[in-house]
C-alpha cells in the first residue's frame, strides 16, 4: 500500500510546494503565484526569476499616464517615482526680434525680453563716453567738443589733450588786437592780459634843433622839443658886448 503522506520528510526550497505523482513519489514544484502575497512599493511590481523567486523590479513607464506642464517633462528618480522637471532649454525653438533675446522664467516659460544695455556696466574715463559697435560691443570713445562747457579767463583759450581732457592756455598773441597811443607799447601780464605801458625813451628817435632839447610830457609820454633854459650860459662875449637870445633860442653877443 502507498505511504501515508510521502512528503512527510521532504524539504522544498522556499516558493516550492511538496507534490506526489501517481506512483506516490514526492517531488518539489514552484509555486503557482509566488508574487501572490509579496508587497511591493509604488511604481514597482512584482517579478518571479527562474528559481521562481520574486523580486520587485522597477515599472517599464511610470511616466506614461504623467502630464507635465509646458517645457517640462518627465523623468524618473532613483526610486522609479516619475516626476515633472523643466525642459534644459526651452528658448531653443523661440525667435526675438532684434534688439530682444528669450530668457525663461521661474517656470521655465520662456519669453522675449529686451537686450541689457552694453553700456550699463561700462565705465568710461572723463570726456569720455560709451557707444555699442554693430557687434554689440561697448566702447568708450572720446566726447566730440570737450571744451564746450569750459570757461577760460580772458585772454585764455580751451585746448584738448591727447587723453581728451580741456584744459586753458594762453592766447599766442593777446596784444595782437590791442592798440596803444603813440608812445606806448603793448606788453601782456602774467595773467596773460595785454596792456599800453609808458616808452621808457620817447626821446630816443627825436632830433631836436640846436639849443634846444626834448622833454616827455607827464601825463601823455609825448616827446617835444624845448627851448634850453639858457643858452647864454656857455656864450663868451668880447668886452664891452653881452648876450642876448634872440627867435630859435639862439645866442649871440
Amino acid at each position: 500500500v502507498p505511504d501515508a503522506n510521502p512528503c512527510f520528510n521532504m524539504s522544498c526550497s522556499p516558493y516550492h510546494y511538496c507534490s506526489v505523482d501517481s506512483n506516490n513519489r514526492p517531488s518539489c514544484l514552484p509555486d503557482p503565484d509566488p508574487c501572490q502575497n509579496y508587497w511591493c512599493s509604488e511604481y514597482y511590481h512584482c517579478e518571479v526569476d527562474a528559481w521562481n523567486y520574486p523580486s520587485c523590479t522597477p515599472d517599464s513607464d511610470p511616466c506614461w499616464n504623467v502630464t507635465c506642464s509646458s517645457y517640462h517633462h518627465c523623468e524618473t528618480d532613483s526610486h522609479n517615482r516619475p516626476r515633472c522637471i523643466a525642459d534644459p532649454d526651452p528658448c531653443q525653438n523661440v525667435t526675438c526680434m532684434p534688439d530682444f533675446h528669450c530668457e525663461a522664467d521661474p517656470w521655465n516659460q520662456p519669453g522675449c525680453v529686451a537686450d541689457p544695455d552694453p553700456c550699463s556696466s561700462m565705465t568710461c574715463y572723463p570726456y569720455h563716453h560709451c557707444e555699442v559697435d554693430s557687434n554689440n560691443h561697448p566702447h568708450c570713445i572720446n566726447d566730440p567738443d570737450p571744451c564746450q562747457n569750459v570757461t577760460c579767463s580772458s585772454y585764455y583759450h580751451c585746448e584738448v589733450d591727447i587723453q581728451n581732457y580741456p584744459y586753458c592756455v594762453a592766447d599766442p598773441d593777446p596784444c595782437s588786437g590791442t592798440t596803444c597811443p603813440p608812445y606806448w607799447y603793448c606788453n601782456v601780464t602774467s595773467q596773460n592780459r595785454p596792456v599800453c605801458e609808458r616808452d621808457p625813451d620817447p626821446c630816443s628817435n627825436v632830433t631836436c634843433n640846436e639849443y634846444f632839447h626834448c622833454e616827455v610830457d607827464y601825463f601823455d609820454n609825448d616827446p617835444s622839443c624845448v627851448p634850453d633854459a639858457n643858452p647864454c650860459f656857455n656864450m663868451s662875449c668880447s668886452p664891452y658886448h653881452y648876450c642876448s637870445v634872440g627867435n630859435n633860442n639862439r645866442p649871440s653877443c
